[in-house]
């Protein structure tokens, strides 16, 4: 049981800090533009790949850490489900063009800053 509370501290802890930033770079675009979106999108993709990349040379984090990046910081950071309304509302508005750059740059974007935080640690660690 003691295991479970410090893992749900840890996953609420990171949820917190990410939600709380994530909440901070949504303000910069007041407009209801999908760029703050996509900017915390692509952010949270190079963290995630540059995390994974890491633990392949520094070893495993503590069980504790990595819940806390990975599903409690990139999961309170990041924002599928704010993306998916934005872009569903940018095609109930007529705005297709706009709603289709905002599903390719946050898909090939995330995708490409996932490999890109990858091979960055991966880079960096086999440097050291």
């Amino acid at each position: 049981m003691n295991g479970s509370i410090q893992q749900l501290l840890a996953v609420g802890l990171g949820g917190a800090l990410g939600s709380m930033l994530r909440f901070s770079i949504a303000l910069l675009w007041r407009s209801g533009s999908p760029i703050g979106t996509l900017v915390v999108n692509l952010t949270g993709s190079f963290i995630l790949g540059f995390l994974v990349a890491s633990t392949l040379f520094l070893g495993e984090l503590k069980p504790h850490w990595k819940l806390m990046i990975t599903v409690g910081f990139c999961g309170g950071f990041t924002t599928f489900s704010t993306f998916s309304v934005q872009t569903m509302e940018l095609f109930q508005n007529g705005r297709w063009i706009i709603a289709i750059g905002n599903v390719s740059l946050n898909v090939v974007g995330c995708i490409s800053l996932s490999f890109l935080g990858y091979y960055l640690a991966k880079t960096v660690f086999t440097a050291v």
